[in-house]
């Protein structure tokens, strides 16, 4: 199983140290869309339309580490659409 993170931030990286401590994903990535990076603390980033496409080949599970509600919102409904606004 895969672990996408959205948010790359402070609180991203929070969300991955107890991802980590778990050691029950096979991968553990961050999804942004905001950021032109490519890496995050040794972890890859995806965008939102790219780690959406892994999911319909993998097991993904995602966890929205945005401190701001209105873009959790965002990202939640994108998520249930299917990437979809």
């Amino acid at each position: 199983m895969k672990l996408g993170i959205f948010g790359s931030g402070a609180l991203g990286k929070e969300v991955l140290q107890i991802a980590n401590e778990s050691e029950k994903y096979d991968e553990i990535f961050f999804v942004d869309d905001v950021t032109s990076e490519i890496e995050v603390v040794s972890k890859r980033v995806l965008t939102s339309l790219e780690a959406l496409e892994l999911s319909r080949t993998c097991d993904v599970k995602f966890s929205i580490a945005l401190g701001e509600p209105f873009y959790r919102e965002i990202v939640k409904r994108k998520l249930l659409n299917g990437g979809q606004n």
